[in-house]
């Protein structure tokens, strides 16, 4: 087993090589990022909305809402779902503590959804 820091949650997270059917994390972590990056692309007039917080999540990536296109989020929920799913797996869940977010709006400039 090999801990692994996760600055973004100042959690550690023990993953396990696979041998005993438990899941490395650390891809699904590195999915769960590409996600929340490439659904929250957005254009001039598009809108944004939160997804919602995954409790079930154990990447720590996915347990707070996050913002996305109102145009994907729909793929989106799936593919965290499936992630979320897979996670349960891993060997050590990361609880992270949410902020509260407000309304999510497209930066155009950053060309993605943000919120305040």
């Amino acid at each position: 087993m090999r801990a692994y820091l996760i600055p973004a949650c100042f959690a550690f997270l023990a993953c396990d090589s696979g041998e005993s059917g438990e899941i490395a994390c650390e891809p699904l972590i590195e999915e769960a990022e590409a996600l929340k990056e490439r659904y929250s692309a957005c254009l001039e007039g598009d809108s944004c909305v939160l997804l919602g917080q995954s409790n079930d999540d154990c990447t720590g990536e996915l347990t707070c809402a996050y913002p996305v296109n109102s145009k994907v989020v729909d793929e989106a929920r799936q593919k965290a779902q499936r992630i979320t799913n897979d996670s349960l797996s891993c060997t050590l869940c990361i609880n992270s503590g949410c902020a509260q977010v407000g309304e999510p709006t497209c930066d155009v400039t950053l060309g993605r959804c943000v919120t305040p």
